[in-house]
């Protein structure tokens, strides 16, 4: 998805990689390749504002790579030479304000989207509260450019128009600078046909605190909002502004599609590039909610976790369309899910209802989770029903100071309360648990907790699962029982953090471990899974959250259905009859 030429991309930033590392490097760099640029392809622009310098610019190294842009679409260059800035900034300030860019192939997609649900290109007020380099203000602009030459505007009008309608704001204002000579290239032909160079709306400020006096007057917001954790101290500078999203800890990233909301005239309409995380995950609870009870969620573009969306992040991503209503209420209505197919191009893959309580959002990430969703549709059960509980492995093996043993032998010589370690390497693909299984390599294999009865054993008959897993795999839930003698003959067991277990809380559950264990790597529980997981983490919650089929029904089915992934679908369907 990244244009073409990444590899000729990645070789002149590394060349010029030595160049930024003196103070204000990175700035002085980008800015003197931007004017050889501007030199080379626009010359009647002014670059006087440009923190160039004569040294740099006689560099042959920069020249080449001005021209290396010069010779590409202006979209693509653009991303390019914002990559590039990111790349030279160092790793503090790229973690710190997150700069990721939008690959133009994303940004057509998403502005198509809003295009496709009703936003005018020539009447509305269009404003990215996180412009960076430019990634949708360049297409927005081509688009308003297009549409008000259509209806006979004049390039003096055009101009005009688009910098009275097209609103920009950053952190970083080398970005914002870059965006606004972004602009002026865009329109270049309009300026040099008016005879006169505009000052776009592009300003370097905190979006989430200096907007205050544009709520309610913007008619669409786009936005690939900045996606890292936030510390308390900066969740403290929020909580009064956004406490409505704010749950645990949360990603900045929540903040931003509250503030979309806050922007938006009633029945404006926005288009966030996100994680999927949203979708899913525990701290976003409240988000979900809010953005059922404050908009319309027309559509969800699943973009998926390919390799090449961005450059130097992996992240299953979406885009999400939302219309803001023009009174609070409980929805009803359904959002039409789209998924990339395997050539360019998105397919619709249904439309599905929102639960509107904080519970995760049910929908496919690929046409292949259609199915097992319709089939689910409307369950309300989940594994508390079957009298189990998902716990996480409480061991940390880099920081756990408890005494660890190879053997069992030496277990029980130095030990107070020597229980069995689980590791996720003990879970096979095969359904089965082989307690170290890695013994040649001498790894711990026993755990002193100090006393039996400690909180973090498992005690109880149990599954255990491999906590950490990707969507490339060909199961998200690698799970396998602990057999109920090795339970018994330990008094219990420990898991490292990266096992999930899935603890029997009842005495008597509608199925056992070993029969749980096969639903849950059936075919049609693990796309439930998939349609839910926003992370390679498979979490507690999100298990909490898995639909399941009514309990008995299940148990019936398994009985006379030797496939156990066909039994789910039957018990599903029973339940829908009903």
């Amino acid at each position: 998805m990244l244009p073409k030429d990444k590899l000729g991309f990645y070789q002149r930033v590394r060349a010029l990689a030595p160049l930024a590392q003196r103070r204000g490097g990175a700035v002085r760099l980008v800015e003197s390749v931007l004017a050889l640029w501007l030199k080379q392809v626009f010359p009647k622009l002014s670059h006087a504002e440009l923190r160039q310098t004569k040294s740099l610019c006689a560099l042959p190294k920069v020249q080449a790579l001005a021209k290396w842009l010069a010779e590409r679409e202006l979209p693509d260059s653009a991303f390019w030479l914002s990559s590039a800035y990111a790349a030279w900034v160092g790793e503090d300030v790229r973690r710190d304000r997150a700069m990721v860019f939008t690959p133009p192939i994303l940004s057509t997609r998403l502005i198509d989207d809003l295009a496709n649900n009703g936003a005018s290109f020539t009447n509305g007020v269009f404003m990215d509260t996180a412009c960076g380099g430019a990634a949708f203000l360049v297409p927005v602009a081509i688009r308003m450019r297009e549409e008000l030459k259509e209806k006979g505007l004049g390039p003096a009008a055009i101009i005009e128009h688009i910098r009275t309608h097209l609103i920009g704001v950053d952190l970083d204002p080398t970005l914002c600078r870059m965006s606004s000579f972004f602009l002026k290239m865009t329109l270049y032909e309009d300026i040099v046909a008016a005879g006169k160079e505009p000052q776009f709306n592009v300003r370097s400020t905190n979006a989430l605190t200096e907007l205050g006096e544009l709520f309610g007057k913007i008619d669409v917001v786009l936005c690939n909002p900045p996606y890292r954790k936030m510390p308390p101290d900066e969740v403290a500078k929020y909580r009064k502004r956004f406490g409505a999203v704010i749950e645990g800890q949360p990603n900045l990233y929540a903040l931003f599609f509250a503030l979309a909301l806050k922007l938006l005239r009633p029945n404006g309409t926005a288009a966030l590039l996100t994680a999927t995380s949203f979708l899913s995950g525990q701290y976003f609870s409240k988000l979900r909610t809010h953005l059922l009870e404050h908009a319309y969620t027309r559509q969800i573009d699943i973009i998926g976790d390919r390799n090449g969306v961005f450059i130097g992040v992996e992240l299953e991503t979406a885009i999400t369309v939302f219309r803001k209503r023009a009174s609070p209420a409980a929805s009803l209505e359904q959002t039409e899910v789209f998924a990339p197919r395997r050539a360019n191009g998105f397919d619709s893959i249904g439309v599905y209802a929102l639960p509107n309580s904080g519970a995760a959002w049910t929908i496919p990430r690929s046409a292949g989770d259609a199915e097992a969703i319709r089939a689910a549709n409307g369950s309300q059960f989940r594994l508390t029903d079957y009298g189990y509980r998902p716990r996480i492995g409480a061991f940390v093996w880099n920081r756990d100071q408890r005494k660890r043993f190879h053997s069992e032998s030496a277990a029980r010589k130095g030990a107070q309360a020597p229980f069995p370690l689980i590791w996720s390497s003990d879970i096979g693909q095969d359904g089965k648990l082989v307690f170290n299984r890695h013994k040649d390599e001498r790894r711990d294999a026993f755990v002193d907790m100090g006393r039996i009865g400690h909180v973090s054993v498992i005690s109880q008959p149990c599954i255990a699962l491999q906590r950490v897993t990707s969507n490339d795999q060909s199961r998200r839930l690698v799970a396998a029982p602990v057999k109920r003698a090795f339970i018994e003959k330990h008094g219990g067991v420990v898991g490292e953090n990266h096992v999930v277990f899935i603890e029997q809380v009842t005495k008597n559950p509608a199925l056992s471990p070993s029969q749980l264990a096969k639903v849950l790597r059936s075919q049609p529980i693990d796309r439930l899974f998939r349609s839910i997981s926003g992370s390679t983490n498979v979490s507690a919650f999100e298990l909490s959250q898995l639909p399941m089929p009514e309990p008995h029904a299940l148990a019936r089915e398994i009985k006379h259905t030797a496939d156990v992934g066909v039994a789910v679908l039957r018990a599903f369907l029973l339940q829908q009859k009903e």
